[in-house]
């Protein structure tokens, strides 16, 4: 489902595709991992790489309105509680072309971060002015997107979140369907009326540690080795997955994790967020793994002692529960994508250790004929009217 009080920031891949048809941000990632321009035509930093300026093309939005820099600012500040935006930026419109940003510490890949959902941009109002190629429909909302500037001489699109067998909603005409179901991507590939295209690698599994006592010259991130998370990727998870590869952006400093104080005992549970199915794979897989004796490192084997049970809870009680750090362990999902926003990183506590496992990625089937598509560097896809595509 599809959640109006979300926008613009997406909570699942549904509401990513959805809100990226109607909004944009100043930059947008390409598939090879790019920052490309968006609503900013280009962009420079000073000396210090801590002042970034970005210039605005000629957008407009949905009403016909020029897209500012202060149009900007407030987008940005509408969403940024609801996003947790990180406190390290400040951001100023010192005239209506150009928007400066500026960071606290060194940012060399601020454009890359500043393309973070969270940053898209849209007017005020309930419905937010559409900046993209579509505008939610005033009364079906973002059910319904309508092509800006239609005459209507061209349909709408429908949009549809549906928790239905991807395979179905095939079967009964749909054009362009996103999925992490590898059966429905088998199913597809078959048929010579479908194409699929795999999507980048966008998410990022963690073990969550709070209580891993390593050697402080192990690369903590990587104690489940290159093997052994190929393992995982390959035997535990019912997706598109791929043994987890360094860099991981997580390991260090993020305003997203709070300062809180270890808890000495804790309950010998591994937890998951009950809505990902990766997440708990993952989860069943490490307690049995717990319990094989040398499967595990020794440092991990030590902080999963088993017995261990593994729980499923909402997105909202995991959250609180990482961030107390009460727990033998937690599986998170990350962006794979250092973003600017913490809503897509849950918050553990200081000194607990992320243990890198997999990551995985969606799947385009699209009709043949069906409107032409953008794929982005985040996993998210773009629907282009016929004059826009590239």
């Amino acid at each position: 489902m599809i959640r109006a009080d979300n926008v613009i920031l997406p909570r699942d891949d549904a509401e990513l595709v959805a809100f990226r048809q109607f909004y944009r941000g100043l930059v947008r990632v390409d598939c090879a991992g790019e920052p490309r321009p968006d609503l900013a035509a280009r962009w420079a930093a000073d000396s210090t790489d801590r002042v970034w300026t970005f210039e605005l093309n000629d957008a407009r939005f949905a009403d016909g309105s020029v897209v500012t820099a202060a149009s900007v600012v407030a987008s940005w500040q509408r969403t940024r509680a609801a996003a947790g935006l990180s406190e390290s930026l400040a951001v100023a419109a010192p005239d209506a072309q150009h928007v400066v940003v500026i960071f606290f510490r060194p940012a060399r890949d601020a454009p890359l971060r500043l393309a973070d959902p969270a940053l898209a941009v849209g007017g005020g109002g309930t419905l937010p002015l559409a900046t993209g190629d579509f505008a939610p429909d005033p009364v079906a909302g973002f059910g319904l997107a309508v092509p800006r500037g239609d005459s209507g001489a061209r349909d709408p699109m429908r949009i549809v979140a549906s928790a239905a067998d991807p395979r179905d909603l095939l079967d009964h005409g749909a054009d362009l369907l996103v999925t992490r179901d590898p059966a429905a991507a088998a199913y597809a590939a078959a048929r010579p009326d479908l194409e699929v295209r795999a999507l980048p690698w966008d998410r990022s599994y963690a073990l969550v540690l709070p209580g891993l006592v390593t050697d402080s010259a192990v690369d903590a991130a990587a104690l489940i080795g290159v093997a052994a998370r190929d393992s995982l990727a390959r035997e535990a998870v019912r997706a598109d997955a791929r043994a987890a590869a360094p860099p991981f952006w997580w390991t260090g400093p993020s305003a997203c994790h709070p300062m809180s104080s270890m808890i000495g005992r804790r309950r010998a549970r591994i937890l998951f967020d009950r809505a990902d199915p990766t997440a708990r794979d993952l989860a069943e897989r490490l307690v049995a793994l717990a319990g094989a004796g040398r499967a595990l490192p020794a440092a991990i084997r030590g902080a999963l002692a088993p017995p261990l049970v593994v729980a499923g809870v909402s997105r909202t009680e995991f959250a609180t529960a990482i961030a107390a750090g009460a727990d033998a362990g937690y599986v998170a999902s990350l962006p794979r994508i250092e973003r600017l926003s913490c809503a897509d990183v849950p918050p553990w506590p200081a000194g607990a250790t992320a243990v890198a496992l997999v990551e995985t990625r969606a799947h385009l089937i699209r009709r043949r004929g069906a409107p032409p598509a953008l794929i982005e560097g985040d996993g998210a896809v773009r629907v282009l009217r016929p004059e826009h595509a590239p």
